[in-house]
């Protein structure tokens, strides 16, 4: 069945989760991830009650891709879990694979506006290759092109970029399409890490990923998905909790960008 029940003895379910930016994986944080709610005054208002009447959570968490997890993060555990039995450590830890989904036309226009104005200088923003730190780009294009400054300016809309040529919008799309499949195939978080994400073996590999994980849920379908969590891990949740980043932007745009968007991902 699609049950991937854990040993009786299991105290702590330790969550490794490739996090997608823009896709949800906050409300992830302050479901599962107990010292980071504690310590983030992000999450100060998010309830500090026990999610689950049978776990405790660890969440081997962050903007990081699926080999660079099983590499960095206690690869003896993860190598188990991969192989679908179950990791069972000293401390009662059962160790699975979870993934959080999000529709990829509204994940990339959501980590645009992000970016837009964000960027605002060249101590921020990388001037090479070379600079580039990853973790702070949601919606990156290559340092020095025309895009890199025009994501500069707060009132630089998604419409203003489907305009471009398109030799200029594709010094952004190599590294912002596909992001699910990216994270679920490739190395490391990195704007240079610039492969063709729309190889059809990357897109067999990121399938085969998926179906061997335990769970993975869909940000328009959270609460189902949560319900399928706690039935899946047999957990008995008894409250998670969806947060999301401030991000106001007119989610309306027109039949050309939507095109634009879908090329992105295609």
């Amino acid at each position: 069945g699609i049950q991937a029940l854990c040993p009786e003895e299991t105290t702590v379910l330790r969550l490794l989760f490739p996090h997608v930016n823009k896709a949800g994986g906050r409300s992830l944080e302050s479901t599962f991830d107990e010292s980071y709610v504690s310590k983030s005054s992000q999450f100060r208002f998010i309830s500090r009650l026990p999610r689950s009447t049978r776990f405790s959570f660890e969440l081997v968490n962050g903007h990081h891709y699926h080999d660079w997890i099983s590499i960095h993060k206690r690869p003896e555990r993860i190598e188990s879990s991969m192989k679908g039995s179950i990791s069972i450590s000293e401390d009662k830890v059962c160790t699975r694979w979870i993934f959080f989904a999000r529709d990829p036309l509204t994940r990339t226009l959501s980590a645009f506006y992000t970016m837009t104005g964000r960027l605002a200088d060249d101590s921020v923003y990388p001037k090479d290759m070379n600079t580039v730190k990853h973790h702070k780009y949601h919606f990156f294009c290559t340092p020095g092109s025309r895009a890199s400054g025009y994501m500069k300016d707060p009132d630089f809309t998604f419409e203003d970029f489907a305009r471009l040529p398109e030799n200029e919008r594709r010094e952004c799309m190599p590294y912002n399409a596909n992001l699910h499949v990216k994270y679920l195939t490739g190395q490391h978080v990195n704007p240079g890490n610039n492969y063709d994400s729309s190889r059809q073996d990357l897109l067999e590999l990121a399938k085969e990923r998926l179906e061997k994980m335990a769970w993975f849920g869909i940000l328009e379908h959270f609460q189902e998905s949560m319900q399928l969590f706690s039935y899946v891990f047999g957990a008995d949740l008894v409250r998670y909790t969806p947060v999301s980043n401030a991000n106001s932007y007119n989610k309306t745009i027109s039949e050309e960008a939507k095109l634009v968007l879908a090329e992105m991902n295609d």
